[in-house]
């Protein structure tokens, strides 16, 4: 597994990872790197999302798509359950039209209460975003 600002990506043992290596030259910046998004952005992006994140280097595949782990941090109830989406940023990307944003997995705020649990993860890294489910 891999952690960065409050996110844990966990990896399949025979996890296969490309990089998008034209625009993330160095190993240095193939690093996985996370940040929150303030309320402040969530609220602009008028999706209700409860959290949101940035993840790079962008455009990474990950196949099987790893699970994913956030920090809980708008206090959410334990057992919640939770939807997640991911933005497409590609023009030719078919993961998501570009510009909208797409379900892609539904998790739950773990027994603890401290992280939001997602076992079928995202396939790419991208800006993401989690709802309570209706």
């Amino acid at each position: 597994s891999v952690s960065s600002g409050g996110v844990t990506l966990t990896l399949a043992a025979k996890a296969q990872v490309v990089v998008n290596a034209l625009d993330y030259e160095t190993t240095e910046q193939q690093g996985f790197r996370a940040v929150a998004l303030p309320d402040a952005a969530l609220a602009q992006l008028g999706q209700d999302f409860v959290a949101g994140y940035a993840l790079s280097p962008l455009e990474t595949r990950i196949c099987p798509s790893p699970a994913l782990s956030l920090e809980n941090g708008a206090a959410l109830e334990a057992g919640t359950a939770l939807e997640l989406y991911l933005l497409g940023l590609d023009v030719e990307e078919t993961w998501a039209p570009y510009g909208q944003w797409l379900k892609v997995a539904e998790g739950v705020v773990s027994e603890d209460g401290t992280t939001l649990e997602f076992a079928e993860g995202i396939p790419l890294l991208t800006a993401i975003g989690v709802k309570v489910k209706p």
